[in-house]
């Protein structure tokens, strides 16, 4: 009778627990996924520490020679865990010598603190008079990448020429039979387009 109620209790105790497992995957069958736990959250991760730079806006370009770029250097500074990192020190530094450009004041070194977005522009930067393609370097600690830019003459005024209306004559109170025309070129030689020009005649009559 003992052994009886020993097998009986162990049968009991089976089903209590197979009922309690069975229990559990309703559970998890009406609420459609176990239960989420908290994931850290990306702010745990960002200690500060920069460990990246990234261009943003600016390189690539191409401005005539004494004129300013038109879009301004920009990088992103990015912090461990992927962070836009705020209040970085970005040094922007163009060449000295030869093809090169400045900034405000003729600056060839500027150094700008970035934003909460992590960004970081160098203020309007002006081509030389030299033509050619160089490079200007931005650096945060250990980390530096390069700006592509060229100054260029195309579209610049290098000659004007006559086309017509040159070593003509006239009567007195005649109109000139030629227009005076004249060709505005750059230093390779293509025509300018938009250029203002100017015709002047003399202030006193001729003898």
């Amino acid at each position: 009778m003992s052994s009886y109620r020993n097998v009986r209790s162990a049968v009991g105790r089976r089903t209590a627990t197979f009922l309690a497992a069975l229990g559990a995957v309703v559970a998890l069958m009406s609420f459609g996924s176990a239960p989420a736990f908290a994931a850290p959250s990306a702010a745990a991760s960002c200690t500060g520490t920069v460990a990246g730079l990234e261009t943003a806006a600016g390189d690539q370009q191409v401005a005539k020679v004494g004129t300013a770029f038109s879009t301004d250097l920009e990088v992103q500074v990015v912090g461990t865990g992927g962070c836009p990192l705020q209040g970085a020190t970005v040094t922007f530094t163009a060449p000295t010598s030869g093809p090169t450009a400045s900034f405000a004041g003729g600056a060839s070194i500027v150094s700008v603190a970035t934003g909460a977005a992590g960004s970081a522009s160098a203020p309007q930067l002006t081509a030389n008079d030299v033509t050619g393609t160089y490079q200007v370097e931005a650096t945060v600690g250990s980390f530096s990448l390069e700006f592509s830019l060229t100054n260029t003459t195309v579209g610049t005024v290098s000659s004007i020429t006559a086309v017509s209306g040159n070593d003509q004559s006239a009567a007195v109170g005649a109109e000139f039979a030629a227009p005076l025309t004249v060709s505005v070129t750059d230093a390779f030689g293509d025509p300018i387009e938009g250029a203002s020009v100017t015709f002047s005649v003399p202030s006193s009559k001729a003898g």
